[in-house]
């Protein structure tokens, strides 16, 4: 989809030398220095540059700009191509303007300084967006992304220039699909155009005829209320579509009856034409609540050329005849029922000779023996069947004669399935199986004998009271992933938890991944395991089991990749007499999780037999002390985990060496303090989350023992949120110079993981810090209008991982500010 989502900042741009003899920063003047990676530093402070050279002939530049006006972005542009004019390399920028309240329309003048550059253009959380871009002497421009602008409501194409490829159009106040001009926009390059989160109210007849390259049509999750229904115009487009989705919509108000519902479905299917040349042709029409006639289904030829068709969250109407229904689908690979009461008629499926996915989730079959759905069926490669949700008590073998020697695959959750020897007798070649929630009291393996290969079983979510020999006995020696979680409403007691017997796992001979979770199966679950033929686990996973203490005997005869003993009772690891070397093959586990626990500190531990240990997580255990060196036995550990805490220091840690740490997670604890002796041992951290705890101190040029790639500068970046910055001071000079080194790059996502905590789950934060001005008004660090100052209350840091192997930090300032999140 041409340039990927990744948002570029380049932090820094002070704009100022340091004088000696004050340490305040000195203006100095137009011409400013170039970054590392050469990325150009902007005037305003308000717009940064990535640079992202691909090879020596061509490069990719992300410009993002916030809180700018029309002065300061144009001054900004012109400044950054003054700086590109003479360069050798093609040069494409990606522009993305977000937070900037005073901007209400973007136009060419305003865009004109790169003009023969910008390729990309991306206008996010613009609340005073009013009027379309008019863009249509950007000659070079080829897609253009319009989000979370409210103001914004009316679209005119006929403004943008005929070099578009790309439109995406998501939660604006934008509610008509129509033509704004008596010529209407044509647009000889658009080959995709999305149309999300929007108040649909009105589509103009014949509105994508003029997109003669258009294949991709995506009109999802918007609020459609009256809209003209074309009986064969609706979307009609020029070209044969390789993708059209309909889907997640919500049709509301007055003029929404059953009967528009019923012609809206109708008029999708008479208008859009595809491809019958494309190796894959998607139709989506998913969770619409439309109304599927007897006549729509006779306009089903017309999809012939679909590969994938989606009809979930709709409803057949009872009248519907649906024997043979599909037949003129002879290129259907995956085909989604769900959800949508299909009327139940033999012969249902006939034809289709390449379908691989069917999925036919609750649509309350009850008994498949009423009717031989699947006659006539001519598939050989039907693999996947989901039948989850279906109050099925049975699987009668006549109904899956055409298919059942090739099911590879069979999701059954949420059924009522009573189980004997013959269920499953007919499926000899089935992989895996899925019979979550189905009420299951008890569970013998007998059930399963002919399954020679099955590898994967699901019996999570059952309310099974007995795990004895025979539960596992039976089980294919290829079984490798068993899921035998339990998710009762009310926890259970010592009383009333799944009884376990010594040799019930007896049968498990090549199991792999095996999770027992919430069955408050104690610790005496764990000898019982040490009973597994499988001696080699990869994930053991036993949560919320009430288990109270970890002794390395009691799973020494196995070899473990991954144990998770989350949200158990364990007040002690009892680990100073009791050594993981020489009880078991512990050396393989390379990662310990003990998080949601009560282990309130880590004490003089015997860790020396966990030398293949790279993960340790003990978050949310009301953890106090650490002692020093702890995890000095730990020659690979690389990832520690220690948030939520009372955590109040996290110095001495390491007393011998620390630089194989690459994550340390110590947010939302108490720490106050933050000194270079406490990162001394950890210099090559390339995350380090301290966000929520209450930092009043950072020593000066604590983050420059940490190594840096002077060659791959631009492949890190600190992240740091500050509570409350003030601006004209010098004691922090240290922190704006280094500010002022560093950019931003390849920055994804969200950098507080509970962002709800803030200003919501849809918030958008700013990658830069500001500071604050005697007169109350914030700025970037980056503006040049005073130089950067003291902290003067709390401040918190927090990170973001690592992406490539390369360290990736965010600088930002934490006071009625806004990040981007893509």
């Amino acid at each position: 989809m041409g340039l990927p989502w990744i948002v570029g900042l380049l932090a820094g741009l002070c704009l100022a030398s340091t004088l000696p003899e004050t340490g305040e920063c000195q203006m100095i003047g137009p011409v400013l220095p170039i970054a590392r990676g050469n990325c150009p530093l902007l005037t305003s402070g308000k717009c940064w540059v990535d640079c992202n050279p691909y090879s020596t002939d061509f490069e990719i530049h992300h410009i993002l700009c916030e809180d700018v006006d029309y002065y300061a972005l144009h001054g900004d542009l012109g400044d950054y191509a003054s700086k590109v004019r003479d360069s050798k390399a093609m040069i494409e920028v990606a522009l993305t303007v977000s937070n900037s309240p005073n901007i209400t329309t973007v136009e060419t003048n305003m865009l004109y300084n790169i003009r023969n550059h910008l390729n990309w253009l991306s206008l996010h959380h613009m609340n005073g967006l009013v009027f379309f871009p008019l863009l249509v002497e950007m000659k070079n421009l080829t897609q253009i992304h319009i989000k979370n602008c409210s103001s914004l409501t009316e679209m005119d194409l006929a403004l943008l220039p005929p070099s578009i490829e790309y439109i995406s159009i998501e939660n604006t106040g934008v509610s008509r699909l129509e033509y704004r001009l008596t010529d209407p926009a044509r647009l000889p390059r658009l080959t995709t155009f999305t149309f999300q989160q929007n108040p649909l109210k009105y589509i103009e007849e014949g509105f994508f005829l003029n997109f003669p390259e258009l294949t991709t049509l995506l009109v999802t999750q918007n609020q459609v209320s009256t809209p003209t229904v074309s009986s064969d115009k609706l979307f009609r487009t020029t070209k044969p579509l390789m993708q059209f989705a309909f889907s997640g919509n919500k049709f509301e108000g007055d003029g929404v009856t059953d009967d528009l519902r019923r012609r809206f479905f109708e008029a999708i299917l008479n208008s859009v034409v595809f491809d019958a040349n494309s190796n894959a042709v998607h139709f989506d029409l998913s969770d619409n609540s439309l109304l599927i006639s007897p006549d729509a289904v006779k306009a089903f030829p017309k999809l012939a050329a679909v590969t994938h068709l989606g009809l979930r969250g709709n409803t057949f109407d009872t009248t519907v005849a649906t024997t043979g229904f599909l037949r003129d689908l002879p290129r259907l690979i995956s085909l989604d029922l769900s959800s949508t009461f299909v009327p139940q008629n033999t012969g249902m499926f006939q034809g289709l000779p390449q379908l691989i996915v069917l999925r036919l989730d609750s649509n309350m079959f009850g008994d498949m023996g009423q009717a031989d759905h699947f006659q006539g069926l001519e598939s050989k490669t039907l693999y996947q069947l989901f039948l989850s949700g279906n109050s099925l008590e049975a699987l009668p073998a006549q109904s899956f004669i055409p298919f059942r020697s090739n099911i590879q695959s069979l999701e059954l959750e949420n059924n009522r399935l009573k189980l004997d020897e013959t269920t499953f007798a007919e499926f000899p070649r089935l992989r895996s199986l899925s019979l979550k929630s189905n009420g299951l009291r008890t569970f013998n393996s007998a059930v399963l004998r002919g399954l020679t290969q099955l590898n994967q079983l699901d019996l999570s979510c059952n309310p099974l009271t007995l795990i004895d020999r025979n539960t596992f006995s039976e089980l294919s020696s290829q079984l490798n992933h068993l899921d035998l979680s339990w998710c009762q409403l009310r926890p259970f007691t010592d009383a009333t938890a799944p009884v376990v017997t010594n040799d019930a796992f007896e049968g498990l001979k090549s199991v792999s991944v095996l999770i027992m979770s919430n069955g408050f199966l104690r610790e005496t679950i764990l000898p019982k395991l040490n009973r597994l033929p499988a001696k080699n686990l990869a994930i053991l996973n036993l949560d919320n089991n009430g288990i109270r203490s970890l002794n390395p005997r009691d799973l020494s005869t196995l070899t473990i990749g991954s144990l998770s003993l989350r949200n158990n009772q364990m007040q002690q690891l009892l680990w100073q007499n009791i050594s993981f070397s020489g009880n078991g093959n512990w050396a393989q586990l390379h990662s310990l999780d003990l998080s949601d626990n009560q282990i309130t500190s880590l004490e003089e531990i015997d860790t020396r037999g966990l030398t293949g240990l790279s993960t340790l997580r003990l978050e949310r255990n009301g953890l106090i002390r650490v002692f020093p060196g702890v995890f000095d036995n730990l020659p690979l550990l690389n990832a520690v985990y220690l948030s939520g805490n009372r955590l109040n220091a996290i110095h001495h840690f390491f007393e011998k060496t620390g630089e194989q740490l690459l994550v340390l997670s110590v947010d939302n604890n108490h720490i106050r303090r933050l000194a270079k002796s406490d990162l001394i041992k950890m210099k090559n951290l390339t995350r380090l989350d301290l966000h929520g705890n209450p930092l009043h101190h950072l020593e000066e040029g604590i983050f420059d023992i940490l190594k840096h790639d002077q060659d791959h500068a631009d492949s890190w970046v600190l992240s740091l949120v500050l509570t409350n910055l003030t601006c004209g001071c010098s004691t922090n000079g240290w922190l704006k110079r280094f500010v002022n080194e560093h950019r931003f790059n390849n920055f994804q996502g969200m950098i507080l993981e509970d962002p709800a905590n803030y200003f919501g789950p849809h918030a958008a934060y700013s990658h830069v810090p500001r500071c604050n001005l005697e007169n109350g008004r914030r700025i970037f660090i980056t503006e040049p209008e005073q130089p950067l100052c003291a902290v003067s209350a709390a401040i918190s840091t927090t990170a973001i991982g690592t992406h490539g192997g390369k360290i990736q930090v965010v600088l930002a300032l934490f006071s009625s500010f806004f990040i981007f999140a893509f």
